[in-house]
This record gives structure tokens, sequence and C-alpha cells, in this order.
């Protein structure tokens, strides 16, 4: 295949009509007649055709799926005798108007004849579900046959893999160019990037696999038609393949649009159980020299995995497209599953709500004329772009001019809303200098991307008892440098004395990468609050963060507090503004609303600091690690250990017991259960894995029970073994292995609940009969809301985890995304989708050859890359001087998202105590507001970034809350 042909694949969507042209119609299909292969008798030429009914437009032609012995090139003709002339000398296009019933038809074969004997073929794609005129350059065939004396055209299929219908409508001839939407494959045809050809929103790679354009390794494709393509594997076997795979390649068989799908913005899928049980499915992409992994999950009968995910922004260049890999993650089972959907898509409306809000959050600061122009003339821009792209079909170069642009505004309105805040905030403050308030769920950048910074005159809080809340006071260099910056903040105070905790930091930032998601920002990212730090330099034209921290008493009374915050600099005057926060009539209880499993592993952090050999500095370092992330509602706990009789492993349980004796341990695990991690056995040894009667099993079930016998005395002793849980196959697949093991541990303790992130697809598997709860990721909890339904009838808990898949902007907890995203994962996104706990495989992510102490910000020396293509994945604290862990703006936004969703825990439980006796609008108006609303969060990768949306429904809730306290 040609690359002038490359962008006619698989593209099924609603097709308009391109454009209005001076036709000469030369052929109406509904009157006129049509000729077959005569050589052959009518059951072996692979075509039929229907007469349309009284008054419908058409002939509908009826392709045979091709048999051996039935016509290769099955077609109909139309003669020139029945054309409106056979010379078509003076014409530049010839326009084919036609209706396709089915999926998309990538390789519809048209010829042209003379009556010199000349011929030349178009391949051309029809669109599916759609009616189309689709044009055929006549001037690139001058050289090939005399269109002065046509005698012929036919339009075949070329051994069709399956029955076809195509109702072709009219023939017409242009002298006008027509954008080409079918150049042709010959000389001086259109190229793969010409701009003018007209394209649509779909790229269905069924049709890839359609036309045998796969690449299999230990895996079988059955593909009758588009609506039944299957993918089957054997049980694993010594010897087959580890991963099997099927895999599409742009330079195999002309798949991925041979490899130019440069417009597209996601990719999309429904895959589906068939027969057997489902193995964990991933997919890889490859495109431009980068790669990205999306977790597909395991699928189940009547349970599908559907779900999408954002490529744009994600340094994947589509427009060199190089593959894509679906993969069978350890097929230790006979699995069967249909392909529903599978298509990169183009989606405009995505991308053009997340360029909107960011050009609303710049709308409303205090722009000048000069400034509101700017910003309405980027958006006046977008908006012309949009309506070229925003139908069914459009040029290829203004889908890509049209994602070019969204990113461009995005950014320029973010340059411009750096300018104006170099502008407004040394005029509104300091004069010297500016002050800025910017909130605790923005990033504010030292240079580069501009940030929602407003003058510092006043600011004021909303907070309830035994609650933290920040913001960010933000120090705003002009052309001058600004020596020794300091931050200073009263103690907040209310009429009668009472005292909220305040203290101020330099916000440190780490150099980040670019990697294969979207990012806020490329260079200095800001990361670490340096708590032992409340002074920096700022360079010219810099904004520095100091992160401003409160923490009220259990007790502290509802009402006004009142503080003063200084800013000062060597060689300028300070500068001064007041606080004021609210305190609510209520306080928020100690830990989380919903349990939690974290792998807090304190030997990384005392080995970092080389302080293993020396058992009372590493007791001291590893209890000061508990206390901080109990502080921040971490509960210390190992996730990722094996069973063990050994002593020095009661070390793990009196940690447990320090924290348990201060009221703050609400589960943990009693070890890890994972078989690759056997000595002598790897995740692919057949018998161990495959046969539950291996002796090896026994072993190691042996082993399993004899841990549990020893240390649940001790932990029964100190008070809390009925917190533990076993946590069973990390990731893993669940087999009749697995099913053995848990079978007979439930038998012996029948009380200590499994929990599992394994491949669960299907909540009445033999497999998965005694996980108690099961933890998928965030999105296929989001995406597969039956499957988390029947898990619940089945009695289990089903919680979710977060991970560096799928990529952001699904849910994260690394670095270089938006800073509200912990938040609202915590608090918004927990309420609406109401998991049953939380889980996150890590808080210390260093590494001691590839990290350093990190000593004072605002620029520090951290390597943010904690996980290879990954900023600050498994990582929420740094290490500080003096053995000071510094804590990230991620998990202080992860402990404000813990809190904001005690704000709906309380409402919720003031509504059933005061069901009875409170007004019936009031109790109505509560209830309502339990209920998140779209316009914070819609979807796992549809969420606001706005912290003032999030500030408003706390503060809703909040006010509810207090209303019904007064009743």
């Amino acid at each position: 295949m040609t690359a002038s042909r490359k962008y006619l694949l698989h593209l099924p969507i609603l097709c308009l009509s391109l454009t209005a042209f001076a036709n000469e119609t030369i052929y109406d299909f509904s009157y006129g007649d049509v000729g077959f292969n005569e050589t052959l008798p009518p059951e072996k030429r692979g075509v039929t055709v229907i007469r349309p009914e009284e008054g419908a437009q058409g002939l509908l032609i009826h392709y045979d799926k091709y048999a051996v012995g039935n016509a290769t090139w099955p077609y109909v003709d139309i003669k020139a005798s029945a054309m409106r002339g056979s010379d078509w000398s003076g014409y530049i296009t010839l326009v084919i108007k036609s209706e396709n019933p089915g999926p998309a038809i990538t390789d519809f074969k048209v010829t042209l004849r003379d009556k010199t004997g000349k011929r030349h073929t178009e391949s051309v794609a029809l669109p599916a579900n759609a009616t189309s005129d689709v044009g055929i350059d006549l001037t690139k065939l001058a050289d090939k046959i005399q269109l002065a004396q046509i005698s012929r055209i036919d339009f075949a299929l070329a051994k069709p893999t399956t029955a076809t219908r195509v109702k072709l409508i009219s023939l017409a001839l242009t002298k006008d160019a027509m954008p080409s939407a079918t150049a042709g494959a010959g000389a001086g045809a259109a190229t793969a990037t010409d701009p003018n050809r007209i394209v649509t929103r779909l790229y269905d790679l069924r049709g890839d696999i359609m036309r045998g354009a796969t690449i299999t390794q230990g895996l079988r494709i059955s593909a009758n038609d588009f609506a039944d393509i299957k993918v089957s594997n054997d049980a694993w076997l010594d010897g087959a393949p580890r991963y099997p795979s099927l895999t599409l390649r742009a330079d195999q068989g002309g798949a991925l649009g041979q490899g130019d799908l440069g417009y597209m913005t996601h990719i999309a899928y429904n895959l589906e159980q068939v027969a057997g049980y489902g193995n964990y499915l991933g997919m890889m992409i490859a495109a431009g020299g980068k790669r990205m992994w999306h977790g597909i999950g395991t699928l189940g009968e009547g349970f599908p995995s559907n779900d999408s995910q954002q490529l744009w922004e994600s340094a994947l260049d589509l427009g060199n497209a190089e593959s894509l890999v679906i993969t069978s993650v350890g097929s230790f089972n006979a699995h069967t599953f249909r392909i529903n959907q599978l298509q990169f898509e183009f989606r405009p409306e995505a991308l053009l709500d997340q360029v909107n809000a960011t050009l609303a959050l710049v709308s409303r600061q205090a722009l000048d004329q000069a400034e509101r122009a700017q910003l309405d003339a980027m958006a006046q821009a977008l908006t012309t772009a949009y309506a070229k792209v925003k139908g069914g079909t459009f040029r290829y170069g203004d889908a890509m001019d049209f994602n070019r642009r969204a990113s461009d505004t995005k950014q320029n309105a973010l340059t411009l809303l750096r300018r104006h805040n170099a502008r407004i905030l040394p005029a509104m403050t300091a004069k010297q200098f500016g002050v800025g308030i910017a909130d605790s769920m923005t990033s504010v950048f030292l240079e580069g991307p501009g940030s929602e910074i407003v003058p510092a005159t006043a600011h004021t809080l909303d907070m309830a008892g035994n609650e933290y809340e920040s913001f960010q006071v933000v120090v705003a260099a002009t052309d001058s440098a600004l020596l020794n910056v300091r931050v200073e903040v009263e103690t907040p105070l209310d009429a009668r004395g009472n005292a909220i905790a305040a203290d101020v930091a330099v916000v440190g930032h780490a150099l980040n990468k670019r990697h294969n998601y979207p990012q806020e920002h490329i260079g200095h990212y800001p990361n670490f609050i340096i708590p032992y730090q409340q002074s920096c330099d700022v360079a010219e034209h810099e904004t520095v963060a100091f992160w401003a921290r409160l923490k009220t008493p259990r007790d502290a009374p509802p009402g006004t507090y009142r503080a003063t915050l200084r800013v000062s600099a060597d060689s300028v005057a300070p500068y001064s503004f007041p606080l004021l926060v609210n305190v609510f009539n209520f306080s928020l209880p100690d830990g989380t609303v919903l349990p939690t499993a974290f792998h807090v592993l304190e030997p990384r952090m005392t080995g970092f600091y080389k302080a293993n050999d020396e058992p009372e500095k590493s007791q001291a370092l590893a209890r000061n690690l508990i206390d901080v992330c109990a502080d921040y509602k971490i509960p210390f706990n190992h996730l990722y250990w094996e069973q063990t009789t050994a002593d020095s492993r009661r070390n793990y349980f009196d940690k447990l017991k320090y924290l348990h004796d201060k009221g703050l341990l609400t589960s943990f695990a009693w070890c890890t259960l994972q078989l690759t991690s056997t000595p002598g056995h790897s995740r692919f040894n057949t018998s161990y894995w495959m046969d539950p009667d291996d002796p090896e099993v026994d072993r190691f079930i042996t082993s399993v029970k004899e841990h549990l016998d020893k240390w649940l005395p001790l932990c029964r002793e100190f008070g809390f073994a009925d917190k533990g849980y076993i946590y069973a196959f990390d990731e893993g697949s669940l087999n009749a292995v697995t099913a053995r093991i848990l079978a007979e541990i439930k038998q012996s303790y029948p009380d200590i609940p499994v929990m599992t992130c394994g491949r669960l697809g299907s909540p009445d598997a033999p497999a998965v009969k005694d996980v108690d709860i099961w933890v998928p990721i965030t999105p296929r909890f989001i995406a597969r809301p039956e499957l988390v339904a029947a898990n619940r009838a089945a009695g289990r808990q089903v919680w979710w985890y977060v991970c560096n898949f799928p990529r952001p902007p699904h849910p994260t907890l690394m670095l270089d995304v938006p800073a509200i995203m912990p938040r609202l994962l915590m608090g918004m996104m927990t309420q609406k989708y109401r998991p049953d706990g939380f889980l996150y495989w890590g808080v210390i992510a260093w590494r001691g050859k590839q990290h350093d102490i990190i000593s004072y910000g605002p620029r520090t020396n951290w390597d943010s890359e904690t996980v290879a293509g990954d900023s600050e994945e498994g990582n929420l604290f740094g290490p500080g001087l003096n053995y000071t862990l510094l804590p990230t703006i991620r998990v202080e936004n992860y402990r404000d998202g813990c809190e904001d969703h005690w704000y709906y825990e309380l409402l919720a439980r003031a509504i059933a105590n005061h069901a009875n006796d409170v007004d019936e609008t009031l109790l109505a108006e509560a209830k309502a507001a339990l209920a998140v609303p779209d316009i914070i969060v819609k979807g796992s990768s549809e969420y606001t970034r706005d912290p003032q949306i999030i500030r408003n429904q706390r503060h809703k809730v909040a006010s509810l809350l207090e209303k019904l306290r007064q009743k």
C-alpha cells in the first residue's frame, strides 16, 4: 500500500457531504443498469444487486464473503453508453456518491477503462454508516488512460473477508478541485501528510485485524466480521510465549494508517469475555520513539472492560505511529475474548473543555483592556479552529491545527497570566516587589506558565476543628532580585485568645523530565515543603511560593481568628496583610473515613541515612517516620513482605504496637502471598503455577500457617490481632493454585480477611471465592460499576488504588500533574464513587546512588524520576537535613482530601441523626449536597482543575452541617 493511501483506512463515523460542487451528474444508480462478470455463472460472481423501492435512491450492491471457486474480484460495471458522455478530458474530479450501511470499507476498488484497453484502479475508503462523496483526481490520470475515451467503470472488492453491502447513488464530473478524500495510488497522488485530505473522527483498528494485518504470538484470531472478532489463547504450558500478544505495526500490511494518526487524541476500547476465565490484558502504544503502557484489566463473562486513554499532550507522536500491542500478562488460563471496540479517536470537545477551563481561570482575573483583548483573541481563534472540525468529516490539516492551537492556547493563556501577575502584584501590594496568595491546590512555578495568584491585600480561610489547611504566599520579583526574602505569620487568635497553630516554609522545586503523559510544566516543579527554611533569595522575574500551614485544635471554639503575615527582604520595605480564619462549629475525627493500606518502607529510609547498623538511631528514625506518616493520615504498614518465622521480624509488630498504643492503628498486613518470590521457582514454572497439587504448593501453605501461628499470639497480646489482613498475589493472576492456597488458609484462619489487587474479572470465579477485599485500580473501578456491584453483592469490600498507570489525566499521586489531584481523589472523587478503602504502594522511594539529601530551596538537587519514566511515583516525602522528613505538596493535598471526605461523612451522620426533627427543606438540601456534581468529577479523567470550585462545594457542605448541628 502506498503512502498516498494510508489515510484511507478504517474511518467509521457519520460522514457529511464534503462541499457544494458544480457537479454534472453523469449516472444515477437509481435508474441505470449495471453489468456483471459474464464469464462466470451468477452463483460464482460473488455479487448481486437489489433495486431500490419506489422513490428511494441508489442501488444496493451485495458482495458475498469470498469462497474458493467464486470470483476473486467481484464487481459491477457501468458502460459508457449508459453514462451521460464518455469524454472526461475537460473535467478535474470524478465524484462518487455512495452510502455504506456497515463497517468501514478500506479498499473499495474503482477501475476506469478506456476504449484502447488501458485501465487504472483507485482504492478508496468508504466511512462506516455514512453517506459520502469521494473524489478521484482525474488530472493525475492523464498519462494512464485516455480520459476522452472512457469505455466503462467497475466497482469491486478483492476477496471480501466478510459479506459487505454498498449503496451506489450517483456519479458526477466537476471542473472544480475537490479536497482529496480518496486520492489515488498513482504518481502525483496526494501524500499521507496532505493537509487537504478529508478524515473522520475514528480509526477503527478492527479493520486492520479484519485485513489480516496482525502479528500474533501465542494467540489465535477468529474474524468473521467487525462485530465478531475473537481472540483466544490456550492455558500456558512450558515453552509457550510468556506474554501472548496481538500486534499491529505500521510497517506491516498498512496497519495504523501506515503510521499516520497524527491528529488522533484518544484510544478507546471495549473487550468482552466469551469463554474461559480472563487473563490480565494490557496495551502498549509506541509512537515517535516513545511508548505508553495502559492496563486494560481482566475480563469476565458479562463484565467487559471499556475505557479510554487521552493521548493528546502525552509526548507520543501519533504522526509517526509505530505499533499497538495487546498482550496477555501471564496467560495461565485458557481464554477467549471479543473485541467490540478498539479505535483511535479524535475528540476535540474533550480538548476544548480542558482549554476553556484554563481560559475561564485567566478570564476571572482583573485583566486590563489589552490583556482582555489578547485573551479574547485566543478564545476566538480556538473557537474558529473548532468550527472547522466539529462535524463528522474535516480536513486533516484543520484537525492538526486544532490540536496545536488547543495546546498553544492553554500555554499562551498561562503566559499571559504570568505577565498579568508581574504587572498587578507589585502595583497592588509592595511596589518594589509583588506579594500574592495562591491556593494550596495550585502549582506555582518559579518561571514559565503563570498560576492564579491574587494580590495579597487580605486572605480568608475556612476550617473545622482538628483540621489542617494551607495556602501559599507568593513573592514576585520585578527587574531586580530580592535577597533574604522571609515570610512570617503571627499566631491566629480569636477575641478570647484561643489560638490556631501556624507556620511558614519555603517550597522546594525538583527538576522533572518530559514523560509520556500530560504534564503541567517541564522544568523546576514545586514539590517539597522545607520546614527548616523560612527565607530564600528570589531571582529577577521569579515567583517563589512560601507554604503557610494552619492547624486547629480539636476543641477549637467556632468563630473568627485573626493574624498578620509579614513579608520582608533586604533593602526593601516590608509588606504586611491580614489573615482571617473562620472556624466552623464542628471538629473532624482523627484518621480517615475509609481504611487505607500503604507500604511504609522504613528500612529504605534508615538505609539511605546509613543507620541500619545503629539500632537506637534506626529505631528513632523509624518512629519519627511512623509519627509523621500518621500525622498525614498514612498508617504504618508493610504491604510487601513474605511470611517468616524469623525472630527479627518481631521488629515489624513492635512498630505496629507503637502506632496502636497511640490509637492510630486501623489495619495492617500479616504478610504478602507472592509465589514469584519462592527460591528456585519462576513466575512461569509450569507445575508450580498450574498444578495445585504440586508439593511446592503444600510447602508454601505450610510456611504461611507457620508464620501466622507464630505471630498471632503476639498480636493478640498486643491487642490488635483483629486488625490484620493477608495481602495476596499483588497484581497477579488468580488460578487453581491461588484458589487452593486461599481456601486452605481461610479454612484454618476464617477470621483473617484476604485482600488482593489480583486480576479479577468475575465475582464468582472459583479462584476468588475466598477473597474478602478486592482492590482494582481507580479508573477500572469507575469504568466497571457492574463488576464492583457484583463483587459487593458477593459479600466483598471493593477498595481502589492508584499507580503509574493508566496514565494521567487518570488519577495519580505522581508529581507533575495538577496539584488538585490528590485532594480531589481522596475527597470528592471518593465521595462520588464510594470505594470501601484506598491502597498505595509506596511512601519512600529514595535510592542512595540516585538521590542526595535535600538542603535548601527553592531549587533543590532532587532527582524526581523515582521510577523510570515517572516523576515521584511511590514517593511522598523527601530526605532533608538533620534527618528531617520533607512533606510534598502532594501529601499535604492527600491529607486535605481525607479531611474533605470527613465533611461529607459528618453531614451524612447529621442527616441520619436529625431525620425527624429538622425542616424538610433543609434536610432535602443536605441530602442533595452529599452528591458530588459532574462539574467537579464526571469520570476518572474528567474533573475540575479549579480550586475555587472545590472550596465552594466544601463550604456548602460545611454550612449545611453547621445548620443541622444548630438544631
